[in-house]
Formats: structure tokens, sequence, C-alpha cells
């Protein structure tokens, strides 16, 4: 079994001494939350349910990591946002809760508010109802914790009297996030989240918390300018040491966008919890309809292996467009049959002409698009686009 200082370098690809000046790792603060999770908390879903919550390997490298390092300064916890990039079914809520339920009834946060922030009403009761089940299931948490329809609150053991502490399920409606203070918050699924009010609200509220922490979980996004694609950059450069920031935990499992998704070796590169929670007959099927259905390639590739995709489905996979992506001489279609589209444009989309000339070796096809130079700079935010580069 590793030491818990080999456990924190699990996260792939980032070193937590590299950017550590002013900091230490306290093995025993981070035995101290494991041992609380694997001892005060069971799984409540599937076969592992009613049985003790004990951390993999790579969620161990998580709450080490968050909750070991310190201050050398004020003794205080030092990283305060953390990216987890996972794909589905490894098991991001179970282990979200976990931390929710420290942070709300260990963390000796006076006052703590903790927060699970969502795009919808229906995801944001996804992780609410794990830790409510969580709790319930425990009766030395069933003690201290009182839950209701739309909340959990803190009591006293001994006077039964709330001690001020709440955690709370949050959807898109930002204007009821103005004006909380938060110690915690949990935002799931950061792809889904259709615009960045909510969790804008929720990060800008910490400030007045001695060592808050904000946690994102997500599976990948399209790729588009969005708030998860962003988040994402800057843990990529925080793990890659291009950019310095000691306070910010980059948790990425992916396959990269040049490893091939058929292979298995890279199933388990983006699933941490390949064999575990991810069942392998099942992966093995998505994989195979992906093989032999190309319009789900992208959602496959997308949900279970965190490769980002333009589009949730598609018709023509990416290496077949590649395969014939070959640059058309103009001059030598002179004279041949053509076949011509013209796509006008209504409000968002492109406007487009097509020239298609059937040939006895192929088809060749030559495509022009077009956008209004006024708006070049608002599309691009909003689609994600390389407009300028493509002019």
């Amino acid at each position: 079994m590793p030491t818990l200082d080999e456990v924190i370098r699990l996260i792939p690809g980032y070193d937590p001494y590299r950017d550590a000046d002013g900091y230490f790792f306290d093995e025993a603060a981070a035995q101290i939350v494991i041992d609380f999770i694997e001892q005060c908390i069971v799984h409540v879903k599937c076969e592992k349910g009613h049985q003790p919550f004990l951390l993999e390997l790579w969620e161990k490298a998580i709450i080490a990591n968050l909750f070991g390092w310190k201050s050398v300064e004020t003794g205080l916890r030092r990283y305060r946002e953390c990216l987890v990039y996972v794909p589905r079914k490894n098991g991001k809520s179970s282990l979200a809760a976990a931390i929710i339920i420290y942070m709300l009834l260990v963390d000796e946060e006076i006052g703590a508010e903790v927060y699970c922030a969502a795009s919808a009403g229906e995801q944001a009761r996804i992780i609410f109802n794990i830790v409510k089940m969580m709790i319930q299931h425990t009766p030395v948490l069933r003690r201290r914790a009182n839950p209701f329809v739309n909340g959990i609150v803190v009591i006293d053991p001994n006077t039964k009297i709330p001690t001020g502490s709440v955690f709370k399920s949050l959807n898109s409606e930002a204007s009821s996030a103005h004006g909380l203070n938060p110690s915690c918050v949990i935002v799931d699924e950061l792809h889904a989240h259709a615009n960045g009010e909510l969790v804008d609200a929720l990060e800008t509220g910490v400030g007045a918390r001695k060592q808050p922490l904000v946690v994102h979980l997500t599976t990948a996004d399209f790729n588009r300018d969005s708030m998860c694609n962003r988040k994402y950059d800057r843990a990529c450069k925080v793990r890659d040491g291009d950019v310095t920031d000691a306070r910010f935990l980059p948790v990425i499992y992916e396959a990269a966008e040049d490893d091939d998704w058929r292979l298995e070796s890279n199933w388990k590169k983006a699933n941490p919890n390949y064999g575990i929670s991810v069942n392998e007959e099942f992966f093995r099927s998505e994989i195979q309809t992906a093989i032999d259905f190309p319009s789900e390639e992208a959602r496959v590739r997308r949900l279970y292996l965190n490769q980002k995709t333009d589009t949730e489905r598609i018709w023509l996979t990416t290496s077949d467009w590649s395969r014939g992506n070959i640059e058309v001489d103009p001059e030598r279609l002179l004279g041949r049959p053509c076949f011509g589209g013209l796509d006008l444009s209504n409000v968002k989309d492109l406007t487009a002409f097509i020239l298609v000339f059937p040939g006895d070796a192929g088809i060749d096809v030559l495509c022009n698009f077009w956008i209004p130079r006024g708006n070049l700079v608002k599309r691009k935010r909003r689609d994600g686009a390389s407009y300028a580069d493509w002019i």
C-alpha cells in the first residue's frame, strides 16, 4: 500500500510539490478526512449499498491533496478550487457527497454554508439525495443533522438546537445565489451550465471564509466557448506548469485527442474506476455501438473517454472525413459536371455555398462559408470557433 506522500502524486500529470513554496503536506490532517469517510460514510447506490465507503487510490489522492496541504504561515488549507474532470460512471457524485458531509459536519466552520450547484433542479437533487441517504444510514451522522425537503440543517446533538450550518442544492436560478456566504461549493456537471451566472455568484461569495473550497465536477464539454472549457484550459495549464496557481488542484482523466478510442488501454486511462463502478461489459457494449453506428461515436467518446467533440451525434466520423480531406485544385475541375447548393443563413448559422463535382475516381467538393464581419468576435465567443483564423 503506497504512503500518503506517494498517493498525492497520483493525479495524472500533476506534481503538487512543484509550486508548493510556502505550503507543507500534513499527512495527519489528510488521514483524518480519509478515516472519517471510510469509517463514518457508507455507499448508498448499486451493489455496494450499505458498505463502507472505502476510497479508491485516485479518490484518496484527491482527498489527501485537498485536505492535507496547509499554509506554513497560517496553517489554513492550501487548495481553494479543484476541477474533477472524469467521465461518467466513475463515482463523482458519491465522492462529492462525502466531501459535502465532511465540510458540513466536521470542518468546524462556524455557520457553514455548503451548496451543490447544478444546471437544473432534477440534476441538483442527485447529489443532495445521496448526501441525505448517507447521513440517514449512519447513526452518528443522523444525530447531528436534520434533513428537510430542500436542505439539511446541522443541530447540536445534545441540545438539538440548530448550529447555523446548512446544506442546500441550487439550480440555475442565479438570483437566489447572490448574498450567500458559501464555505463549500460543489458544482455538478459544469458542462451543462448554460451560462456562468450561478457559478460566478457562488465563487464570488466565498471571499469572507478563511478556507473555502469550490469543487467543479464534470465530463467533457463540446468544442465551444464555455465556462467548463475555460476551467478545463486553466486546469491543463496549471497541471502542465504553464500557469502558476498553487491553490488550484487539476484532476483530469481523459483519453488524448489523438488516442485511439477503440483501445482498452485508453478506456482505462480515462476511467480511474474502470472495472469497479465502470462496468467492463457495459463499456465494451458502448464502444461496440459506436463502432457499428458512427452516429454514436461522438456521444461515446465525450461521455466515456472525455474527448471533446463538436456535436452529440455525427453521421460521418472524424477519421472518415480526414481520409477524404485532400486539397482540390479548382482549375482541374473546369468543364466537369457540377451541382451547387446554397444555404442562406437566418440568424445564428452560416451561409454556405457548396459545389459538388462527381467523377469516375470519386467526388470532389468545394466549400465556401460566410458570416457577417460585424459580429465576428461575438460569434467566436459563442461558438468557440476560430473564425478570424479561417478568414
